[in-house]
């Protein structure tokens, strides 16, 4: 069987070399103000790879984790990950605990941290030394003095590899998802106390009503807890759910299609103060499939509010969104930008960009984002940093988000007239878009510039317009051939 921790430490290598590379690429570009690096990882003990957004405390530290770590081992791509404290600005670095992939405390992090009602941190682990065998990732708690407590391992009929965070409702105890695992393989809805007893699977998915949640719980207004399903569904592209707490009344509220309202969601939902959830989906939407972010309410209607072009605003949204005060929804894609190596985008509860941030190398493959009690925004960047295996940066989100300038288009034709078989070259040029569109006596998908022979037929006026789109809008260009005869 394929040992997945050493095929994705290769990933990771070749990530990291790649981002290594992107780096030089873009040394001379100007960078967004309001954004701060303010710790990069080293490995070893240090750890590397922090898939987990970083959460923050009420001390005023963050806490946060790391895919590799050891003791033992300075290479960055050895171990099973750390738990870590850091101020942030980027003094106190704390390692609170470095995981053996033993079935005593697991290993590989992924998912963000919880901060209890108790003032502990509850997190998961996806797996051991060897994902193919068991044990299948654990539940743990952490003291913010690193003591540590394994609460629950996965034996696979009760689920396994769990990487979304966990959530804690009223009643005190935790709920959380996995991949896999139950009587389907397809994963389950758990709950547990704050101890580790009174574990149990609430629901297995069977795929028809999705499966595979990536990101973890939102517990509602109502009481009830939200969530997404990646794969699954009518179309298999990941569907939207909701049941009680004690597992009753699960219901399948939407259905993701694939195409124009997205699928594949990859983030964990979040709930507005106008009831309404909001989240991504990692693929579909526009005609690049770069994913959407997406509002429904409790009754399963769904309304998309963007789709993601792959340029400047980003592609394959994933992890957590942030909604503070006035209503604004901030959250990272993985690619895009404008240099490839992600983006953040500010958008209004009614779809309107409100602004976005192209990230360089050193923040490059972000996770998404938490705030911190001034509004400030955190994450942490898989690939980027100082070594390129991982760093924490802050964004101010006054100032740190720009709103994209409208694109403008040119179409110009060397020939106002043709007659017979003669033809005019149509010649187009753009600026802030991304791709652009023929319509009129032509059409199809074109690049950004470019130039093409067009044969107009039949006598008349004949008209070509060029459309070029981008994050800030589209812009037009029209003109006209008189075909003589």
């Amino acid at each position: 069987m394929i040992n997945l921790k050493t095929t994705t430490a290769a990933w990771l290598r070749r990530g990291s070399a790649a981002f290594a590379g992107m780096a030089m690429l873009a040394s001379g570009a100007a960078y967004a103000e309001g954004i701060n690096t303010f710790y990069s990882f080293v490995g070893g003990i240090d750890g590397a790879f922090p898939y987990g957004t970083p959460v923050a405390g009420t001390d005023g530290f963050l806490y946060g984790s790391t895919y590799f770590g050891s003791e033992t081992s300075t290479d960055p791509y050895t171990g099973y990950g750390t738990v870590y404290k850091i101020k942030p600005d980027g003094s106190k670095r704390t390692t609170l605990h470095v995981f053996s992939g033993s079935g005593a405390d697991g290993g590989i992090p992924i998912a963000p941290l919880l901060l209890g009602a108790d003032g502990n941190y509850y997190g998961s682990t996806e797996g051991s030394s060897d994902f193919a065998a068991a044990p299948y990732g654990t539940i743990f708690k952490i003291k913010t003095n690193g003591t540590f407590t394994t609460l629950h391992t996965f034996a696979g009929t009760d689920g396994r590899f769990v990487t979304g965070k966990l959530v804690q409702a009223a009643d005190g105890k935790l709920y959380g998802v996995t991949q896999a695992g139950g009587t389907y393989d397809f994963g389950v809805v758990f709950s547990m106390k704050t101890d580790g007893s009174k574990f149990t699977v609430l629901h297995e998915f069977t795929g028809a009503d999705g499966y595979s949640p990536v990101q973890g719980l939102t517990l509602g207004a109502d009481g009830k807890l939200y969530g997404t399903a990646s794969y699954g569904g009518v179309s298999g592209m990941g569907t939207v759910f909701s049941l009680k707490t004690n597992g009753k009344n699960f219901a399948t509220l939407y259905h993701f299609p694939g195409s124009g309202d997205g699928g594949n969601p990859y983030s964990q939902l979040v709930q507005g103060s106008d009831g309404y959830f909001y989240g991504s989906t990692n693929a579909g939407g526009g005609s690049c499939g770069c994913g959407t972010v997406f509002k429904i309410d409790t009754a399963g209607n769904l309304t998309t509010l963007h789709r993601f072009s792959g340029g400047t605003d980003g592609s394959a949204p994933r992890e957590g969104m942030v909604i503070d005060a006035s209503g604004a929804i901030y959250g990272t894609t993985y690619n895009g930008g404008s240099v490839g190596a992600g983006a953040a985008y500010k958008i209004g509860t009614d779809g309107t960009l409100l602004g976005l941030i192209s990230f360089e190398n050193v923040n490059g493959l972000p996770t998404g984002f938490t705030a911190g009690a001034d509004g400030t925004l955190y994450s942490s960047s898989i690939f980027g940093g100082a070594n390129n295996v991982g760093a924490l940066f802050s964004v101010d989100p006054t100032s740190a988000f720009v709103l994209p300038a409208v694109p403008v288009t040119t179409l110009t034709s060397d020939k106002t007239s043709v007659s017979g078989k003669e033809t005019a070259t149509l010649t187009w040029s753009s600026s802030d878009a991304d791709s652009c569109e023929a319509s009129g006596d032509w059409s199809g998908t074109a690049p950004t510039s470019g130039s093409k022979k067009v044969l107009p037929a039949g006598r008349g006026t004949h008209s070509y317009t060029m459309t070029c789109s981008g994050a800030g809008g589209s812009a037009s260009a029209t003109v006209t051939v008189i075909k003589t005869k």
